[in-house]
């Protein structure tokens, strides 16, 4: 019987995970927890259930993640991080195109030879198709499930500091008193060594500042070279780090094809309250 998976991140593919992925590792790094994480069901052959036996993790990390798995993890708390699928399909176009590695993945490769060689309003009716599969996975979610919190990337970008808090709060993660600095050096100690030696103490929450620290050291600017959110490089990961792009760049084409496959979506996540956008 797999023990308690008792922390878990549920993602979707453009929805941040890279950067959320950093700040999980460095938190884990600190804590002594073992990470592991999953793209979707083919990383674990379809058996979540053994996978996590052989892993027994601390934290899970599961991107891609449908509903339909994650209700057979046993005793999980987490949280699950969702953006307007409209900025989904912009972002995917733009790093389908020049930034995500295609080195492991040919279904990509040949879509970023496609993307390549057809002009923008095209390229994003295609994107539109490659994401049914992400989309499908969106729905499935119960966002009445009382052991995972939601939250927007929106909101995430505009505040990192009270989102990660509040998520980390949520989890039981973190220490609240701040003035504790035994707690504050036993954290230094522990990471130093792990980062050290692989091995160190085995805490159970991180102190406010460690974790502030973190979510600080991940900033947008830092890793885009400087660049503030919104500046646009169409080449890098992380391009752009705003919300509503696609408001410049749907054209009615688009919004009539998005609005016929996908409305539902954005009604289920109150990106919209109909279909008269």
């Amino acid at each position: 019987m797999h023990k308690k998976v008792t922390y878990c991140f549920f993602g979707h593919h453009k929805c941040a995970t890279q950067y959320i992925q950093s700040i999980l590792r460095e938190v884990c790094t600190g804590l002594g927890m073992r990470f592991c994480k999953a793209h979707g069901p083919s990383s674990f052959n379809h058996d979540i259930t053994r996978f996590l036996t052989r892993k027994d993790p601390d934290f899970f990390f599961y991107n891609n993640a449908d509903y339909d798995v994650v209700k057979n993890i046993p005793g999980y708390k987490g949280f699950h991080v969702v953006r307007d699928p409209r900025d989904m399909v912009v972002s995917a176009y733009f790093s389908h195109k020049f930034s995500h590695p295609v080195d492991s993945s040919p279904e990509l490769a040949r879509q970023r030879k496609v993307l390549n060689e057809v002009p923008e309003s095209e390229g994003l009716l295609l994107v539109m198709e490659y994401m049914a599969g992400v989309f499908r996975d969106m729905m499935s979610w119960d966002r009445t499930d009382k052991d995972v919190k939601e939250y927007r990337m929106e909101d995430l970008v505009v505040d990192a500091y009270a989102g990660f808090v509040e998520i980390f709060r949520f989890m039981g993660l973190v220490e609240e008193n701040v003035s504790r600095t035994s707690d504050e050096w036993s954290y230094i100690f522990s990471y130093t060594l792990r980062k050290i030696f692989g091995r160190g103490l085995k805490l159970a929450t991180i102190p406010m500042g460690a974790l502030l620290a973190i979510v600080w050291r991940n900033r947008f600017s830092r890793k885009a070279s400087d660049r503030k959110q919104g500046e646009e490089d169409i080449r890098s990961h992380y391009r752009k780090g705003a919300a509503g792009d696609w408001k410049d760049r749907f054209n009615d084409e688009h919004k009539g094809l998005f609005k016929e496959k996908y409305n539902d979506l954005l009604l289920k996540y109150e990106y919209e309250e109909n279909g008269e956008w």
